[in-house]
């Protein structure tokens, strides 16, 4: 659980980044604003560059973000191909 509203039941970002896999299938089931695609068209319009001139922290995280959603459409992709 990444997100909650009582603070000791939410994990820290950065361990939750770091262990995050994009690979192989997942069994939950997600809401319409936690689907890839959805995540992917709101941030496609963004900058990375006037992101880092903004904050390079928010810089990071959105690289993260952008990066980590692309692997795991890909590899959906891939496994359905198969």
């Amino acid at each position: 659980m990444l997100w909650s509203h009582n603070p000791d039941e939410v994990p820290d970002l950065w361990s939750s980044m770091a262990t995050y896999t994009p690979f192989g299938p997942k069994e939950d089931d997600y809401l319409e604003y936690q689907k890839l695609f959805w995540i992917r068209k709101n941030i496609e319009g963004l900058n990375q560059d006037v992101i880092d001139e903004f904050s390079v922290c928010l810089g990071k995280i959105y690289g993260w973000l952008r990066n980590a959603v692309d692997m795991r459409i890909e590899n959906v992709e891939q496994r359905r191909a198969e």
